[in-house]
């Protein structure tokens, strides 16, 4: 048994904060020590070919072969400059400003819409709202202020805002 790989294991296991991590750790110490995968098995949440995997993985790598390896998930469906012609859109430009009247803010129905529109990409409404919050973008609710505007301008507002809130098709 060597003491400076125990003693590397145990340092590793003291300063991750990642549970999973931890516990590949824990399997090579208690391999180090001479138990065997199967009863390794009894005492975490492996199984005795996982936990050959990791020995394996450790003898070829070192700790580096026990870090989780990055998930690849499903490929993007635009493309990074596609991505920040999105951003931009919806950063600088109102759904009007870019022919889909009568909106002026914008929402996941008319982004996909507007992407579909751009590049023919489908996207659904939880698609796009995924791919915002990927993009850093919250969602708000609209709220209007019209403290500043002439009293004649205000009542024009009420007057264009109610025809909008009662167009059916605007809604998520």
């Amino acid at each position: 048994m060597n003491q400076t790989e125990l003693k590397s294991i145990e340092t590793a296991m003291r300063e991750t904060s990642s549970k999973q991590l931890y516990t590949r750790y824990q399997v090579i110490y208690l391999h180090l020590q001479g138990y065997k995968n199967v009863e390794i098995a009894k005492m975490v949440p492996f199984t005795a070919q996982t936990i050959g995997t990791h020995v394996r993985n450790y003898k070829k790598y070192g700790l580096e072969g026990l870090n989780p390896r990055p998930k690849s998930g499903c490929p993007k469906k635009l493309s990074p400059s596609q991505e920040a012609s999105l951003i931009e859109t919806i950063v600088e430009k109102t759904p009007s400003s870019v022919g889909l009247e009568p909106y002026m803010t914008w929402n996941c129905k008319l982004l996909c819409l507007w992407v579909k529109r751009e590049f023919d990409i489908s996207f659904t409404k939880g698609g796009m709202r995924d791919m915002l919050l990927r993009l850093g973008f919250s969602y708000t609710r609209p709220t209007y202020s019209l403290a500043r505007a002439s009293q004649e301008k205000q009542e024009g507002f009420r007057q264009e805002f109610e025809q909008l809130k009662n167009f059916d098709s605007w809604r998520d």
